[in-house]
């Protein structure tokens, strides 16, 4: 698993890369919870590259959730693959989740806020 991270106004991306998994899954719980530092943490997760996402890599997005939600935050995730978006939709986490098609969307969702 790859991480990038990227500011845009007071929106930070995070761009993950590879396999979310049992594997990366503490690694990547991790270094995302570092993300929620800012007073009321913006984030947008770029999955576009995200080619695997087992039930423990779900369990960390949900986690971020959490973690953005009791910051007052907000969460965007986008680029979901059509294979990765199937097991969104299989879990119920496309309706937990605000889930937007690509970057410009997933950063003008979380303005205004």
């Amino acid at each position: 698993m790859e991480f990038a991270e990227e500011q845009v106004g007071d929106v930070t991306i995070v761009r993950l890369q590879g396999r979310l998994d049992t594997q990366t899954a503490q690694r990547a719980r991790e270094r995302l919870a570092q993300l929620v530092t800012a007073l009321v943490p913006r984030i947008a997760v770029d999955l576009s590259l995200v080619r695997y996402i087992s039930s423990a890599g779900l369990q960390v997005l949900l986690g971020l959730a959490r973690k953005v939600r009791q910051s007052n935050g907000k969460l965007v995730l986008f680029g979901i693959l059509p294979e990765i978006s199937e097991i969104f939709m299989i879990s119920g986490f496309d309706k937990i989740f605000s889930i937007r098609p690509d970057n410009e969307s997933a950063i003008e969702a979380l303005k205004g806020r």
